[in-house]
Order: structure tokens, then C-alpha cells, then sequence
């Protein structure tokens, strides 16, 4: 079977892709848990941090400087910064997928499934590499079983094809919903 995927994803499959990826070891040692948002997690604990600051900072102006406080103030600007640079990194890395022209080709045959990035990268996993296979709101993702962290992600628009695919002649891999 092979698919010539010209469009592009939509923001939301971006941003899965990309928490699928960072969550790669979790979702391997566990393959139905929850995807937990990174982008709404950072966003939250930059604002989260530097709100915390703020009223620190107001307690020590008004209630005099000491150095519990003083530690305190310094520990949430140091995680605050660190947040935001994460939050900033991740939606990085969402705009350079989104930006990436490149049409992608992605097979499944008797080898393996593998998927090609206009001829400048590929990226093949065999079936008996294959860990399973999930499929998440806005994508279905491939997972390698050798904890490498390679990961070959379709959007769900392919679902019905990839599926009928899988039941007709790979019965035997393993289908996570």
C-alpha cells in the first residue's frame, strides 16, 4: 500500500505529533495512556510561575526581604524562564513541521512500513521491529519496539486505508485505540 500525502496536517496534528514524540518511552512502557498536552502544560506552568513570583515578590516588599524568600523568588524565575523556553521550543518545532514543503510518501508492504520526505529522508521500521500501532485523535502513530524513538506518524484522514491494510495482511500487529 502506499500513500502520496501532498496536503498538510492542521495545527492540532502538529502538536500531537510532537506530544507523541516527547512521550515516546511513556507510551512504549504503557501503550494506552493518556497524551498528555506539553503545550498546554508549559504555558501553564510559565504563567503559573510567574504570577507566583509576582505575589513573592510583593510579599517580600512588603513584609521586608529574607533570604527564604529571596530563594523562593530566584527558584520560580529560574523555572519560569525554563517553562517558557520549553513552551517556546515545542511551538518551534510545530512551526517548522508546518512550514516543511516537502510532500511525504508513506508505505506499508511485506517488508515493513516506511515513511519518505521528498527523497532527502526516509524513515523504515520493519514489522518485526514494530511495537504497535496507536491511533490518537488526529493521528495514527507507528512505534518502534527497540526504544530508539522512532516514530512514523500518518494523519487520521488515512485511517480506513492503514486499517484495512493492517486487518487483510498484518493481523498479528497490534492496534491501539
Amino acid at each position: 500500500m502506499r500513500l502520496e500525502i501532498k496536503e498538510k496536517g492542521n495545527e492540532a496534528f502538529y502538536r500531537e505529533a510532537i506530544n507523541v514524540a516527547t512521550q515516546y518511552r511513556r507510551l512504549l512502557q504503557k501503550p494506552e495512556r493518556k497524551l498528555t498536552d506539553y503545550f498546554k502544560a508549559y504555558k501553564i506552568y510559565t504563567i503559573l510561575c510567574a504570577v507566583l513570583a509576582v505575589l513573592i515578590a510583593a510579599m517580600n516588599i512588603a513584609w521586608g526581604w529574607d533570604t527564604l524568600g529571596t530563594v523562593a523568588l530566584v527558584a520560580l524565575i529560574i523555572v519560569a524562564i525554563f517553562s517558557a523556553a520549553l513552551w517556546k521550543r515545542l511551538n518551534g518545532l510545530q512551526k517548522n513541521m508546518m512550514d516543511d514543503p516537502r510532500t511525504s510518501v508513506f508505505t506499508m508492504d511485506e517488508k515493513g512500513v516506511e515513511l519518505n520526505k521528498g527523497d532527502s529522508q526516509t524513515v523504515r521500521m520493519s514489522w518485526d521491529n514494530l511495537a504497535f500501532v496507536r491511533i490518537f485523535d488526529e493521528s495514527i502513530s507507528f512505534f518502534t519496539k527497540d526504544g530508539m524513538g522512532f516514530i512514523i506518524t500518518v494523519n487520521r484522514r488515512y485511517a480506513k486505508e492503514i486499517l484495512e491494510y493492517l486487518q487483510a495482511e498484518r493481523p498479528d500487529v497490534k492496534i491501539v485505540r
